[in-house]
């Protein structure tokens, strides 16, 4: 019985990762070919918009959990939006072998490419998760702090 629920808690990092899929690119275009990156507004909005899907997304899932009667809500809020980082990491070994400008690299330049995309994967990993935490906590706190024992 608890295996769909890992599998789904996985499985719902692609809603962040969806809301930043555009944006990834051209800042890996920036990072990686040398191209000039001019979108900041852009790219405020869209981690605005990241944050807001972070949140519902944590609040939905503790919810869900906690509407079945179990209490272990903590890691699922966590896990579920910070599972995004794995498809960036996944997202960016796609990008190293699609782009023409980056086959033929070295084996000290992949493994630079890897060793700063694992970096920015975990942080990537930690800020979705932390955010999801932090609105699920706050969610929890707020619907049992009306309960009233008599």
């Amino acid at each position: 019985m608890q295996g769909w629920k890992s599998r789904l808690t996985v499985l719902a990092g692609i809603i962040p990762f969806c809301t930043v899929f555009i944006e990834l690119y051209f800042v890996m275009n920036s990072i990686w070919q040398d191209s000039v990156f001019v979108m900041f507004g852009i790219l405020a909005l869209v981690f605005l918009i990241l944050v807001v899907v972070c949140v519902e997304l944590s609040v939905v899932i503790t919810y869900l959990t906690l509407s079945g009667e179990e209490h272990r809500w903590w890691w699922r809020s966590f896990l579920a939006p910070s599972s995004s980082g794995l498809y960036v990491f996944l997202f960016s070994i796609f990008y190293v072998f699609s782009q023409p400008a980056l086959q033929g690299m070295h084996f000290i330049s992949m493994m630079l490419y890897f060793g700063y995309m694992t970096i920015i994967c975990i942080a990537f990993f930690l800020v979705t998760g932390v955010i999801g935490f932090t609105s699920s906590f706050y969610f929890v706190h707020k619907i049992y702090s009306k309960v009233r024992i008599d």
